[in-house]
């Protein structure tokens, strides 16, 4: 099983030898690292360079001829990777010395899984750490790990490929699509070992401090935001809906290309088929008036079994 690490830099040279070091010094080591860079000005690319031929590690660089955004230098590394298992980094973060050792195994044990996502430990730009899980975080905000989609804890399995890319970027940015592919499938795992520090500091792209109260205070202020915008709403599953149409029309090419099994495919057609259906049928729920939205979701209650078995907030995000 090959495996690749996939990494996306911008002036990132004041951490980036840190995680090459966490990266090279791992249990079962990784068989290259790829690096693109979004026209850094700094000495990122140096650093990592002297980093992986210091270890004698097989790397690529990727130098952008412009720059295009950590989205999209995020997929220009994820296409140059040449593994069967390619693990998402972030140039500020720290691996735990197991972390490839461990998630191979899972992959070992279910050679079909699509995705799988660690958990991680906030730490503060000394790596001095917050005593904070981001599952615990993020299950604390919304009250579902599904929310958890951080790219940096991702490993996806190459023979998905077809699904993945190119990747939607006007609708989705690259770990939202490769999570949101999971979800859609019903095929990914979530580790609840934390398997690295998740490094805060102001240069972090995501802009998420790592301070429990400050981040769920934010998170909670969103979803209000939210819910007095039915139009924002609809807005958003109509985003979905296209992403899954997506999903849907690559389906067929995918199932061409690959070996997986017949029962494998028929499971995605219909979770594929299950999924559309069930977000067209929340905005039309949401595109009504207040009662009409009452009777559409009684309704739906009987006769939906998706839609009965959500919390009770989520009936609520449907008739606010």
């Amino acid at each position: 099983m090959k495996i690749s690490v996939v990494i996306a830099s911008y002036n990132g040279e004041k951490y980036i030898e840190d995680q090459i070091l966490s990266i090279v010094g791992q249990t079962l080591k990784p068989d290259e690292i790829i690096l693109s860079d979004d026209c850094s000005n700094d000495r990122t690319i140096e650093k990592f360079t002297s980093s992986c031929k210091k270890y004698d590690v097989k790397y690529k660089i990727i130098s952008n001829d412009y720059n295009v955004g950590f989205s999209k230098n995020f997929e220009n590394a994820m296409l140059h990777a040449g593994g069967d298992l390619v693990f998402i980094s972030d140039q500020d973060d720290v691996w735990f010395n197991n972390k490839v050792e461990v998630i191979a195994e899972y992959f070992a044990c279910r050679p079909e899984l699509y995705l799988t996502i660690n958990d991680c430990i906030f730490t503060n730009q000394n790596l001095i750490s917050a005593g904070i899980k981001k599952s615990t975080q993020i299950t604390k905000a919304t009250g579902d790990i599904s929310d958890f989609i951080a790219g940096c804890c991702s490993v996806y399995n190459s023979l998905y490929f077809d699904l993945i890319f190119p990747i939607p970027h006007n609708l989705f940015v690259y770990d939202s699509w490769l999570h949101f592919i999971g979800r859609t499938l019903k095929n990914t795992h979530f580790i609840d070992t934390p398997l690295q520090y998740y490094r805060r500091h102001d240069s972090n792209a995501s802009g998420v401090n790592f301070n429990n109260t400050q981040y769920l205070k934010r998170r909670l202020l969103n979803k209000f935001i939210n819910y007095k915008s039915r139009e924002k709403r609809i807005s958003y599953l109509k985003t979905e809906l296209l992403g899954l149409r997506i999903i849907k029309d690559r389906l067929s090419k995918f199932e061409k290309t690959n070996l997986l099994t017949s029962d494998s495919f028929l499971i995605m057609r219909s979770n594929i088929t299950l999924s559309i259906e069930f977000v067209q049928l929340r905005i039309d729920i949401l595109d009504k008036n207040f009662f009409l939205r009452l009777f559409k979701i009684i309704n739906a209650l009987f006769s939906n079994n998706t839609f009965r078995n959500q919390k009770f907030q989520f009936i609520l995000f449907h008739l606010l």
